[in-house]
């Protein structure tokens, strides 16, 4: 676990004293060359704003070496104000002109100053983009007229020309006087087509077609008429599930994105065939037409409100059941989840006539009561631990008799700050032992990378894992736009770091591969992230009633059958690192159920060596969690004390630190356990806190 090589150094204030006093002797018999001045202790980042954007308010974190307030009072003469307090890394946030960054950052007392930076949740939504290969054959258009329809962005900026036999220009033209959905002339009609479905899959509700669209040569002012159809394809078998057109008359003579509508779908596409769209444009319209569907910029994409009729594989995938068979269900384990909120009234959270959701705090600022109003908590707090109850047992998490602690950190929008969510995992610190929290989930990670010894929010997470709490935490979803970063907390190497595998329509995890946007790499301290991966596409899980989840990505919404058999909306789908680490926050309950007494490192321990490895998958970490390997394992240990530990030899977070020297418990002496060896029962992990560090030995020179 913690390794700090040779004697802790701490420095009393007598010592400080006899110091100052033989320097301030010695002074007037020398002659002294001017000190530098010291090295501003704050990120690279608050430094730049404080040149380039001097009168700019930003919002910081500020750690401090002192128990008193001389470092607030500081920030108030500064022009700044204190707008939290983050005692559980000696820690404020404030407010202040980034002018006057520098200076407090060389200020006595001052340890880090951290930008105050968002988070980000980590779910993905998704749609279906009509685009290209960057390099299209040449010759007739009859080679390419079928084109994928996936969920790639497109990242052209600019438009290739995929119709020579068309024309010159680039883009895509399509000629008028299609005659339908089976026009054969290759150069009236163009279609996109999924990948074969390898289950039953209902479209439901209402499905949008995305477009960008101009008449050829930019023409101004005229008729244009432009049908899209949805067709279920079997090989050369197709039957129209909907069609609608556009029609203006007066189109536009620019780019402009255009929608059509398909209402009231409710069709059910059988396992081996596939989805199609195709476009024509009617004979009526004044000329041909051009379409922008190929880059980032004017992405055309087809949304669609599936029925997924077929189960969560995840649960499959991870062995769930099999744990469940032997009466391990996360009954008496305590989540918290640090997220948007929960929504508490979900028939997902309750059991018997009670809420499972036993207590909630609201730490948004912008914000009164700790409801789920932008649904990614909700979201996670289902795949940890639903019982199902909403889709009549269709849907479930992995620990469905689990209790939840909601801890609301972000907005409507699913925006917070670094010290929002600090401010959250404080809560859990000082009320875990109050609510019994034994696991924290936290999807969510920082916009800014830095080192875990620099970031507060790495520091505040670490505190409450060295108290006795599994703290799990999703990799991230940049590995397919900013691969190789990892950012806090997903960078801590003490933590459970999740990644996203997708499943391929299956069960089997061997036939697995990492999920495109999850993140993996190596920190700067050379600590290899994530730890394992779990499930984290196409995840159906909780839905929050009224949430933004709800309004703006109705595609996504999963209805079900209720008991009159009227369709209602139930679940959502989605795909992210953030459910990744729900699953696996749900796998630790389910562990914590069957064995108690385990310790965070404990944990950690036992769901890497047991997890399911993925072969030629570097960015999975040890592998899938396996939920029936993890507890069968940990149980043939007999006792929680016979299980070996992670973590060995790791240096905690340098803001935990006195000086050049790890902090010096009251009751634990860091340097001197043998952390491989600890009874974590033995250990008052109630009086590890900032109170009983022993602040007058804490050297101000760091």
């Amino acid at each position: 676990m913690i390794n700090k090589a040779g004697n802790a150094r701490v420095a009393s204030w007598g010592r400080a004293l006899n110091v100052m006093l033989v320097v301030a002797m010695l002074v007037p018999l020398v002659a002294v060359a001017p000190a530098a001045p010291a090295a501003p202790h704050a990120q690279p980042i608050l430094l730049q704003m404080a040149a380039e954007r001097p009168t700019e308010t930003v919002g910081v974190i500020v750690q401090k070496q002192v128990r008193d307030a001389t470092v607030e009072n500081l920030v108030a003469r500064l022009g700044g104000v204190v707008t939290k307090d983050l005692h559980i890394i000696n820690a404020f946030a404030a407010e202040l002109p980034a002018k006057a960054i520098p200076e407090l950052a060389q200020a006595s007392g001052v340890r880090w100053v951290s930008l105050d930076s968002p988070m980000i949740s980590r779910s993905r939504k998704d749609n279906y983009y009509l685009h290209n290969d960057p390099s299209p054959p040449a010759g007739d258009t009859t080679s390419h007229a079928v084109l994928p329809l996936d969920q790639t962005v497109p990242d052209i900026k600019t438009l290739y020309n995929y119709d020579v036999d068309r024309d010159t220009d680039a883009g895509l033209l399509i000629r008028r006087g299609g005659s339908g959905p089976f026009e054969t002339d290759s150069t009236k009609v163009q279609r996109w087509r999924l990948d074969p479905f390898t289950s039953d899959v209902q479209i439901i509700g209402n499905t949008e077609l995305k477009f960008y669209a101009v008449l050829k040569n930019f023409q101004k002012d005229r008729y244009a008429k432009v049908w899209a159809y949805l067709i279920d394809r079997n090989g050369d078998q197709a039957q129209v599930i909907a069609s609608n057109f556009k029609e203006q008359s007066h189109w536009k003579n620019k780019w402009k994105r255009e929608t059509i509508k398909f209402e009231g779908v409710n069709y059910t596409i059988p396992a081996g065939h596939q989805l199609e769209i195709a476009i024509t444009v009617d004979a009526a319209s004044a000329d041909d037409m051009w379409f922008a569907y190929d880059t980032k910029k004017q992405a055309a994409h087809l949304k669609l409100n599936f029925l997924v009729s077929w189960p969560n594989y995840f649960l499959d995938t991870i062995a769930a059941s099999d744990v469940w068979s032997h009466g391990y269900e996360g009954q008496g384990i305590r989540v918290a989840v640090v997220d948007s909120g929960v929504q508490t009234n979900n028939d997902d959270f309750y059991e018997d006539g009670q809420s499972r959701v036993v207590s909630q705090v609201n730490l948004n600022p912008d914000y009164y009561d700790a409801q789920d109003r932008y649904g990614h908590g909700t979201y996670i707090a289902g795949a940890i631990g639903s019982n199902g109850q909403r889709s009549s047992g269709l849907y479930q998490g992995v620990a469905p008799e689990v209790e939840f602690i909601n801890v609301r950190v972000s907005d409507e929008w699913g925006s917070a700050r670094e010290s929002d969510v600090v401010a959250g995992l404080q809560w859990v610190y000082d009320n875990k032992d109050l609510y019994g929290i034994r696991v924290v989930n936290l999807s969510m990670n920082n916009t800014v990378a830095q080192s875990y010894h620099t970031s507060p929010l790495d520091a505040a997470a670490e505190i409450l894992w060295f108290n006795g709490v599994v703290v799990v935490v999703s990799a991230g979803n940049n590995g397919d736009d900013n691969p190789g970063v990892i950012y806090p907390p997903a960078n801590d190497p003490f933590l459970i770091v999740v990644g996203a595998t997708d499943g391929l329509g299956t069960a089997d995890p061997a036939d697995d591969v990492l999920a495109e946007f999850s993140a993996y790499g190596t920190t700067s301290e050379g600590f290899f992230r994530p730890d394992l991966a779990a499930p984290g596409s196409y995840i159906v899980s909780s839905l929050a009633s009224s949430s933004h989840f709800e309004r703006e990505y109705a595609d996504h919404v999963v209805k079900t059958e209720d008991a009159q058999g009227h369709l209602v909306k139930t679940n959502f789908v989605a795909s992210g690192t953030s459910v990744s680490a729900g699953v696996v926050s749900g796998a630790a309950a389910l562990l914590l159920s069957a064995m108690p007494d385990l310790n965070p490192d404990q944990v950690k321990y036992l769901l890497t060596s047991t997890a399911t490895p993925l072969p030629g998958e570097p960015g999975a970490g040890a592998g899938i969690v396996n939920a029936a390997n993890l507890v069968q394992t940990a149980l043939s240990y007999g006792t929680a004390a016979a299980v070996p530990t992670a973590n060995t030899g790791y240096e905690a977070s340098q803001l935990l630190w006195t000086g050049s020297d790890p902090v010096q418990w009251n009751s634990v002496n860091w340097d001197s356990v043998n952390w491989d060896s600890v009874n974590w029962d033995s250990v008052n992990w109630g009086s590890v806190n900032w109170d009983s560090v022993n602040w007058d030995s804490v050297d101000l020179n760091y």
